[in-house]
């Protein structure tokens, strides 16, 4: 048996059976990184009228949040590699920004329950700006969604809005940060 010690990592603690004498390290804890996990998260918290919402960041970063519009998730990597582009010729650091896209979400356990939810909206409240991104489905394909958006570079953050108001901001944020 090695006497040295070692640091572990958060989540991960020693274990000794005594009546072996067996050691082990045991994971108590997922501590995988998600894609999801490196995305900035923006919400839009509504104020009083006539003000419009809040942007509120709720991850941390030093690096300067441009917010933009898209169309879809190709044209929001084209804005991003644009942004970071133009920077780069211009001699500075192309990782001093993080590009925010916004999305409009509605979320209900089943994809079915979304889609007749977002039908059941009156055609004012289904209107999404143009040239943004929207989302309706489940949880799990949310978070799907956010994976990919880090995962293939198409931008460095989103800026999470309830669809109509039909989804709670703070249950939306909760089922992102979700270990799922």
């Amino acid at each position: 048996m090695c006497n040295d010690r070692v640091e572990l990592p958060p989540g991960i603690g020693p274990w000794h059976d005594h009546d072996t004498g067996l050691e082990a390290i045991l994971m108590t804890t997922d501590t995988r990184v998600r894609p999801r996990d490196l995305l900035r998260l923006f919400v839009d918290r509504p104020l009083p009228a006539p003000s419009a919402p809040e942007w509120h960041e709720l991850t941390r970063s030093d690096r300067v949040p441009v917010r933009i519009s898209a169309a879809d998730l190709g044209h929001a990597q084209s804005i991003r590699e644009s942004y970071r582009g133009d920077l780069e010729r211009s001699g500075k650091e192309p990782d001093s920004i993080s590009v925010i896209v916004d999305i409009a979400v509605l979320v209900e356990p089943r994809a079915r329950d979304a889609r007749r939810a977002f039908d059941a909206l009156g055609s004012h409240e289904r209107a999404i700006a143009p040239g943004s991104l929207s989302y309706v489905g489940t949880e799990s394909g949310l978070r799907g969604l956010l994976d990919d958006i880090q995962a293939a570079g198409v931008a460095d953050g989103v800026t999470i809005t309830p669809l109509a108001g039909h989804n709670d901001v703070d249950a939306l944020v909760d089922l992102i940060r979700a270990r799922q």
